[in-house]
């Protein structure tokens, strides 16, 4: 019955694992999505997730679940946080090529779709769009990517950087200005850096 709980996390605590070990060669960005990143931010969100599956379990077997039933994700967890605010003063911002309305749009989408602190800067990291065409030669849609900074509300010192991309598509006459931006990786970093 045991191992059978434990498998319910094991994947979770693989990816997190997978996320320190290779930190430091992906510059410190934190590429956890789902119950990876969840467990990263809500620790306690996600046991109660997976007690809500497995308890019943071990009642039904008769049994009570195991108190150190989530150590390896507890200790998977502590160590991605522990590189994290190793290597956090490391990092610089990626370099800086425009501004603009593209990360104005992003500094107002950052402030509505995450947690963020205050947000220090927006940018984006080319001048000019890259357009995307189809195999016709007609234009889909042109972006930009970019970055937001702000101060981390649960790191204290730190900032986040993280990543977006401004995306206008092509309607057949003009591009269209998106309402936000979707974001991707982010790490964490020294606030001015």
């Amino acid at each position: 019955m045991r191992n059978a709980a434990t498998r319910q996390t094991k994947t979770v605590v693989h990816f997190i694992s997978k996320t320190t070990d290779e930190l430091e060669e992906v510059e410190g960005y934190i590429r956890l999505s789902g119950v990876g990143e969840q467990a990263l931010y809500d620790l306690a969100a996600v046991k109660k997730i997976y007690d809500g599956r497995l308890v019943p379990l071990f009642e039904a077997a008769g049994m009570t679940k195991p108190a150190d039933l989530y150590a390896s994700l507890d200790a998977a967890v502590a160590a991605l946080w522990a590189k994290v605010t190793k290597l956090a003063p490391t990092w610089k911002s990626p370099p800086k090529d425009g501004g603009g309305p593209e990360a104005g749009i992003a500094r107002k989408a950052c402030t509505k779709v995450t947690t963020a602190g205050k947000v220090l800067k927006a940018y984006t990291t080319r001048g000019s769009f890259k357009i995307i065409k189809n195999a016709f030669g007609i234009p889909l849609r042109r972006t930009k990517p970019g970055y937001v900074q702000y101060k981390s509300k649960d790191k204290p010192g730190l900032c986040v950087s993280r990543a977006f991309t401004y995306t206008e598509t092509w309607d057949g006459r003009r591009y269209v200005r998106p309402a936000g931006v979707p974001f991707g990786y982010h790490r964490y970093m020294k606030c001015g850096n």
